[in-house]
């Protein structure tokens, strides 16, 4: 058995759907991340996401601490420091004090990080080609707004377990 034909069994109810849309969330993460730990080169799939946020912050000209990137990335700020850490003996990026809160910490992103995104922009969309290959056009744009309903979910069951 796979997992087409356990999702086939299990897709006859809402609830089996909905069982199966989680597990399925659970188990593309973990395939995506271990593919792409084995296809890149110097950095991990979590530490490339890291990276990511931190371009799109600098490219936006605003201040990313340690705290916003945990909750961008949904985990806690130690475990992004531990991530920046790693990332900083690697020269990608440099931990210095926020010039906005003298108690958080923020990242300024390094010539490297720059580099290694030019250099790497090609294989990484190739990659990312070959995942959504399948898809039409209309299917991805669909898929897109379905992951911001999904989001909009998580954050719902996040407020749902602080009543």
């Amino acid at each position: 058995m796979d997992i087409k034909d356990l999702s086939k069994k299990h897709s006859n109810t809402r609830e089996n759907q909905i069982k199966g849309i989680f597990a399925n969330l659970f188990l593309v993460q973990n395939r995506l991340q271990t593919e792409f730990d084995n296809k890149m080169d110097v950095i991990t799939l979590k530490q490339f996401m890291l990276l990511i946020m931190i371009k799109q912050s600098y490219e936006f000209k605003e201040e990313i601490t340690l705290t916003k990137l945990g909750s961008l990335l949904g985990c806690s700020r130690q475990n992004v420091k531990k991530l920046a850490l790693q990332l900083e003996q690697k020269k990608f990026i440099k931990i210095i004090p926020s010039k906005v809160d003298s108690r958080a910490s923020s990242i300024q992103p390094l010539n490297l990080l720059h580099k290694y995104f030019k250099e790497r922009n090609e294989e990484n969309m190739k990659m990312l080609s070959v995942i959504f290959s399948k898809y039409t056009d209309k299917e991805i744009g669909k898929f897109y707004n379905l992951l911001d309903k999904l989001h909009e979910g998580v954050e719902e069951f996040e407020d749902y377990e602080k009543d």
